[in-house]
């Protein structure tokens, strides 16, 4: 006898993705979250980092992965997307930015940095998202300046 159960799992799971917005054609928003599974999530994340720091598109980055509602921990940065946008306009397209490390796991991502701006040294930054569902809405971040007196050989890098 032949099981119809995978079969009928794979539609469904066909008719779900089908119904999702899709994340990879133009800019269509993945806010108001909704339920993804985790592979998908961490593509969404993946999408979000290439999007916002290789090519420094701030505002869609922000308007397709980013809920409106966001809380950000920055205490320089006000609470919401639109804050974050304003803050991140005219820094992220001058900055030199290159990625070091990308790690995601359990609805947390997490990007490490060496970020260089015009006439100034390099600095470590991490900057921490947490999805709900297809949605970042939570952010932390620490950036480090390297010091002029550090005696290690690879300070932060």
């Amino acid at each position: 006898m032949v099981s119809i159960k995978f079969p009928l799992v794979a539609l469904l799971y066909v008719i779900h993705v089908a119904a999702v917005p899709s994340f990879s054609s133009g800019y269509e928003s993945n806010c108001p979250p909704y339920p993804v599974p985790a592979t998908l999530q961490r593509q969404l994340f993946t999408s979000f980092v290439d999007l916002l720091y290789v090519r420094k598109n701030v505002t869609a980055a922000h308007e397709t992965y980013v809920a409106t509602n966001y809380i950000n921990h920055n205490p320089f940065i006000p609470d919401g997307r639109d804050a974050a946008i304003t803050a991140l306009l005219p820094l992220v397209p001058i900055a030199d930015i290159e990625i070091l490390h990308k790690l995601f796991d359990m609805g947390i991502g997490a990007v490490h940095m060496k970020v260089t701006f015009p006439g100034q040294g390099p600095e470590a930054f991490v900057d921490i998202f947490r999805f709900n569902g297809s949605c970042i809405v939570e952010h932390w971040d620490v950036e480090e300046a390297v010091p002029k007196n550090a005696t290690s050989e690879h300070p932060l890098f």
